[in-house]
């Protein structure tokens, strides 16, 4: 997961990804039921990284869209620009 992280976050610290991937476990610390935990702490890490270091207006430092933007085959209604 860590390493993941570090090839899509490149441009951040390899140190940072993992300080942030280490907080996110431990707010899972107390959770009874451990079986989705990576899966939350990646997308914890994520979130959190992408709010630190977003790069461009629409766009996390993943360079992943932060919102779903209709692509060129997308049909439009008559006046839609």
């Amino acid at each position: 997961m860590v390493s993941r992280l570090r090839a899509a976050y490149a441009s951040v610290d390899a140190v940072t990804v993992e300080a942030t991937v280490r907080e996110a476990y431990e707010s899972f610390h107390h959770a009874k039921v451990r079986t989705y935990i990576p899966i939350l702490v990646e997308r914890q890490a994520r979130k959190i990284l992408n709010a630190a270091y977003r790069t461009a207006p629409g766009h996390a430092v993943d360079g992943e869209p932060t919102c779903q933007e209709p692509d060129a085959a997308t049909p439009r209604r008559p006046g839609e620009p």
